[in-house]
């Protein structure tokens, strides 16, 4: 079961429903896929001067050279526009928009003939307190699919620790599954939060407990990274911009801002 909260030209953000003997829910943000990068060439090949102008395309404005000419933000790709026959100003407008053009001699133009890839937006999951069957949970697996970040809390690990009879430790996802939840996912880093009381009774910068969920989880996921966070934590996700190089060897696993644990 999903729910859409909000949607707008910036954002879409997401509810799911976790499995789990109680109710909880998943948040998704899936940030708007942007426009291709500008195509410095081809701004020198149509006189664009760097400065200013370069400035203004950047920032998704058209722009007027020294001849009258009008030059547009950089996802038209302008060397095509010209062998197609396409003029600068209300044509260039309506490809930009989605939409296509008729020239003079009667042939159509198509968006996707002069516009250059788009580049994916980001998407940051934010899990609330999962029970067991998380990997079958579908609904999340499929809007979840491509995250750069999955925030998680509330794991077990697969000690005797966790298996005091008074908690119901045995109702929370382990560590082992959210590990390899973020594998199928195809998630960039997996950040843990929201550490239980009744097992982290010391600063989770030091808690063996914590290390020990941060380490099953990054035994399963082996694609990305695995950070333990704290109150004040500020991550940042960087923009698509080209292919995502792997992760740096070895991967690192936080446990805190001084201590750190190679896998």
């Amino acid at each position: 079961m999903t729910w859409t909260i909000k949607t707008d030209d910036e954002c879409k953000i997401t509810a799911v429903a976790l499995p789990g003997p109680r109710p909880a829910l998943a948040y998704i943000v899936r940030e708007a896929d942007r426009a291709g990068q500008l195509m410095v060439d081809q701004c020198t090949a149509l006189g664009v001067r760097p400065g200013t102008m370069y400035k203004k395309l950047k920032g998704g404005e058209e722009v007027c050279l020294e001849n009258g000419t009008y030059v547009y933000p950089e996802q038209l790709m302008v060397d095509q526009c010209t062998v197609l026959g396409v003029r600068p100003g209300t044509m260039y407008k309506k490809l930009k928009g989605g939409e296509e053009v008729c020239l003079e001699n009667g042939t159509y133009v198509y968006p996707e003939q002069v516009l250059s890839p788009s580049r994916p937006g980001r998407i940051v999951a934010v899990l609330g307190t999962s029970g067991p069957g998380l990997e079958k949970a579908a609904a999340f697996n499929s809007i979840a699919k491509g995250a750069d970040i999955l925030v998680m809390g509330s794991l077990r690990g697969s000690s005797s620790t966790w298996d005091d009879d008074s908690s119901d430790a045995s109702g929370l996802c382990t560590a082992s599954e959210a590990g390899r939840v973020a594998e199928n996912l195809g998630a960039q880093h997996v950040l843990l939060s929201r550490f239980d009381g009744r097992f982290h009774t010391l600063p989770h910068e030091v808690d063996p407990l914590v290390a020990e969920l941060a380490h099953e989880v990054a035994c399963e996921y082996k694609s990305g990274n695995v950070s333990a966070v704290h109150d004040y934590w500020t991550h940042i996700v960087e923009k698509h911009d080209g292919p995502l190089e792997p992760p740096p060897t070895p991967r690192v696993v936080w446990t805190g801002l001084q201590q750190q644990k190679q896998i």
